[in-house]
């Protein structure tokens, strides 16, 4: 009697980790759930900026707007100049 008392009480301590396991999946699920909504609202936050700025636009007279686009070039291409690889990339010729 008393050997089957232990082999019960091992073999419930084998299953105990599978019993709590359950309840990371049900946090990481809502976890994921929740990244998810972020990245929705991110996403319609980015859409509603976005009109925002073409109504801005669009509103300019046509020499504002012309001038507006060749600002934004010249920004670009100056911005594109200061951003450098990392430097392992460069060292090694990447």
């Amino acid at each position: 009697m008393r050997f089957n008392k232990n082999k019960l009480f091992i073999l419930l301590l084998c299953f105990l980790p599978l019993f709590f396991s359950c309840k990371s999946y049900q946090v990481r699920k809502k976890q994921k759930q929740a990244e998810k909504m972020q990245e929705q609202k991110h996403k319609e936050n980015q859409k509603i900026y976005k009109s925002g700025l073409k109504k801005h636009k669009d509103v300019q007279t046509k020499e504002t707007q012309k001038r507006m686009k060749k600002n934004q070039r010249r920004a670009k291409k100056l911005n594109k100049s200061k951003k450098r690889k990392f430097f392992l990339w460069r060292w090694l010729g990447f």
